[in-house]
């Protein structure tokens, strides 16, 4: 019942619902306006830019959102870990957290903790991602996502999106991956392992509310969840 409550609210955070009646009365840069400022911000310290277009809506969401593709507002790219064979010992016992897609899929939203570290040998064939990147597996355990609570490097079977200057938050991005889950896994081939390539999630376009209103929903969908945590550990008890 609390699974079923978590994917409502996910839901309703992403089309708009759960801050229908917060919208009201204000004054917001429309999405579409607030999208053309991040492209313009970012194209003009990048290398490589890219143009603005408009995309057809996916589903039906406030007048004052748009759609995006979040290669367009942020960094999107693959973990990196060249060194082979994968399990020499060189590479590990060092300072730098090291997280793999199983950390990833165990996590609740956050990822706060690991058993793996890299030595310097092992950071310097990999890269280190700072703190607030959404990791999402393309291996294994398909689109599945939380954030970094800490800075960490991992394989190329996990993907991170990094936020131009924080202008799209990674949780509004977390929450509608976790609603189309099960959508983007069908993509995945039928054998022994399942997988994904970086160019599936680069075609899913991504709803873009005002910043002040994904800031809202980021508040309001944490509070929601820690409720239901709240009742799933006092059942846990009382069992």
């Amino acid at each position: 019942l609390l699974k079923d409550f978590r994917q409502q609210v996910l839901t309703q955070a992403v089309t708009g619902k759960l801050t229908e009646q917060w919208r009201e009365g204000k004054e917001l840069q429309s999405g579409k306006e607030f999208l053309i400022k991040i492209i313009n911000e970012r194209n003009s310290s990048l290398k490589k830019t890219v143009e603005f277009k408009e995309i057809k809506q996916v589903f039906q969401i406030p007048s004052i959102w748009s759609f995006t593709y979040l290669q367009w507002v942020g960094e999107f790219t693959r973990g990196k870990s060249k060194h082979r064979p994968r399990n020499d010992k060189k590479l590990f016992d060092g300072p730098y957290p090291f997280i793999q897609t199983g950390d990833v899929s165990k996590a609740n939203m956050y990822i706060n903790q690991y058993s793996t570290t890299y030595s310097e040998f092992g950071l310097q064939q990999s890269r280190l991602f700072p703190k607030g990147t959404l990791c999402i597996t393309i291996a294994a355990n398909i689109a599945e996502t939380a954030i970094l609570n800490f800075a960490a490097c991992f394989p190329d079977s996990v993907v991170a999106y990094i936020p131009y200057k924080n202008l799209y938050t990674s949780e509004f991005a977390m929450y509608y991956l976790n609603t189309i889950q099960k959508e983007i896994e069908q993509f995945a081939p039928a054998t022994a392992q399942k997988n994904i390539n970086m160019g599936i999630l680069n075609e899913i376009p991504f709803p873009v509310p005002p910043l002040e209103e994904q800031q809202e929903i980021v508040r309001r969908v944490e509070s929601l969840f820690a409720k239901a945590d709240a009742i799933e550990a006092s059942y846990e008890m009382l069992k």
